[in-house]
């Protein structure tokens, strides 16, 4: 195959598949005959995700005021989508875990994610947005396209990140010149070769260029802005030069401040401290 977006993403979906906990909760939210309940058995039955669901939901990530002891006690109060995104979010990271240390640094790359995560669900609701769970499993997978290139572009990969760390110059900058493509298209191409949503894979396929996103405009612009936040942390960008790599249209749709961006950035390091382990626990 050659190098496209569609075929990295394709070569490496082939290879790295959904866990069937996953797969059989989606088939449920699917199906309208199902029942909140059927959700709940299938839940369930596999001890380590029901553990993960009861830590998130016990977590400042929910931010409930009462110990929630059960899945469907949990489910009775986030709604299925929110279990089903929490169950996408906690598979993903699986499906990864077992990359070679040596390529890159799993728990770095996993920490950053769950940054980007973070700023898109506060972002989201600083919005009014409903649906702010959603934006930040979309915000944990934003970066999933620099996963398929280590796997199958490492040097390149490899390249742009040292560029990043080293001289501040974005990865996806990097990886246009050297590929004539960037992170966020790979990125979107393996979502939907996983057949996920278009609400989560057209956001991150144009998280670098959210004014070509053609129905998710907005969530492509959190996006944006989240993603350059958890960048920002990795190097400690200073306030200028993050402000300067942010999208125009990005920053004026979502009427974005200096004083609010620099806001929702200690708000985001501030929930990720608290809620990191929470997704990551026992899996990187």
């Amino acid at each position: 195959m050659g190098t496209s977006p569609v075929n990295l993403a394709h070569e490496v979906a082939d290879l790295v598949s959904l866990p069937e906990i996953y797969l059989k909760v989606r088939e449920i939210m699917d199906d309208p005959a199902a029942s909140f309940t059927d959700m709940a058995k299938v839940i369930a039955v596999d001890p380590g995700m029901t553990a993960r669901i009861l830590r998130i939901a016990n977590s400042a990530f929910c931010n409930f005021a009462a110990r929630i002891t059960t899945v469907q006690h949990a489910m009775s109060l986030l709604g299925t989508q929110q279990i089903h995104d929490l169950v996408l979010a906690t598979s993903v990271i699986d499906c990864f875990s077992k990359i070679p240390d040596g390529l890159l640094d799993m728990r770095k790359f996993w920490h950053r994610s769950v940054t980007c995560g973070c700023g898109a669900k506060l972002l989201a609701e600083s919005r009014d947005l409903f649906d702010s769970e959603r934006l930040f499993t979309a915000g944990l997978l934003t970066h999933i396209g620099r996963l398929v290139l280590y796997l199958r572009r490492p040097e390149i990969m490899r390249q742009a990140q040292s560029d990043f760390l080293e001289t501040g110059i974005p990865v996806q900058q990097t990886l246009e010149s050297e590929l004539g493509f960037d992170d966020a298209a790979v990125g979107g191409e393996f979502l939907s070769a996983w057949n996920l949503p278009e609400s989560l894979a057209e956001p991150v396929r144009y998280y670098t260029h959210p004014s070509r996103a053609k129905s998710h405009t907005l969530e492509a612009a959190i996006l944006h802005i989240a993603s350059a936040i958890a960048d920002s942390g990795a190097v400690d960008t200073a306030e200028e030069d993050l402000i300067r790599q942010l999208d125009e249209t990005a920053w004026s749709s979502l009427e974005m401040s200096r004083p609010g961006l620099l806001d929702l950035k200690s708000q985001s390091e501030n929930l990720v401290k608290e809620i990191a382990e929470q997704f990551m626990h026992a899996t990187v």
